[in-house]
């Protein structure tokens, strides 16, 4: 499953919000300096956060955002819904003779079965077990304490 870059951008400032909870409102340009995000970006994928209801705004010169409610809440499938439209069926019936169709229905399950492994992942996995892992990394493969998540 390949992931667009909004949806990237977006699942790495949610981590970063989870990693910093109960600090307050963070500013863009220190999530987006954590993350290697462009700012303005980083801008779009928050405000849009925001209206899926995963982030909350504080204006100001204190403001910034904080996730909407506890990392432990929030899956990784939450985020992902965000910006990514629902996956299309890869497989629809044919119209071909009998037997190439139901080959090709055959087949189909396995996408079938790919698709709900994908959706069973992304639903169980959390923004907290995401963050709990990037802890992990950071004591033990970092001497430089700045977090990156990858995708």
């Amino acid at each position: 499953m390949r992931l667009l870059t909004i949806t990237t951008y977006g699942l790495k400032a949610m981590v970063d919000l989870a990693l910093h909870e109960g600090q307050g409102p963070m500013p863009v340009a220190a999530i987006a300096k954590r993350q290697g995000i462009p700012v303005l970006s980083l801008g779009q994928v928050l405000h849009r956060l925001r209206r899926g209801g995963l982030v909350v705004a504080e204006r100001g010169a204190r403001g910034g955002y904080q996730l909407a409610r506890a990392p432990e809440r929030i899956s990784v499938a939450d985020v992902t819904q965000v910006f990514e439209a629902k996956p299309a069926r890869r497989v629809q019936a044919a119209r071909a003779p009998e037997s190439g169709a139901a080959v090709q229905q055959a087949t189909g399950l396995v996408w079938t079965r790919m698709e709900g492994a994908i959706a069973a992942a992304l639903g169980t996995t959390t923004l907290a077990e995401l963050a709990a892992e990037a802890r992990h990394q950071q004591t033990h493969h970092s001497v430089n304490h700045t977090f990156t998540f990858h995708i």
